[in-house]
């Protein structure tokens, strides 16, 4: 087993997917999704998610991201 620090210090990861190579990791509270190496829990970059993002999924190669507000939002990101 092992383990990596949240991307942003003591706040909380909301959603995490691993697309095989990299860790994709939501955050409570941010508009931002943070790419980090699982071996070291390095944020490899940060992309901007329209609206405060939530739960993330992968699916069929593309990266699924609900996003808090009203109404809720479902926004496709290409890894």
């Amino acid at each position: 087993m092992s383990s990596f620090p949240s991307p942003r210090g003591s706040e909380d990861p909301w959603g995490v997917a691993f697309d095989g190579v990299n860790a994709w990791v939501t955050i409570d509270g941010s508009d931002s999704l943070y790419v980090v190496d699982p071996a070291d829990g390095e944020i490899v970059r940060t992309v901007y998610v329209p609206g405060l993002a939530g739960s993330v999924e992968i699916v069929d190669d593309h990266l699924l991201v609900v996003t808090a507000g009203n109404p809720h939002q479902l926004v496709r990101i290409v890894p």
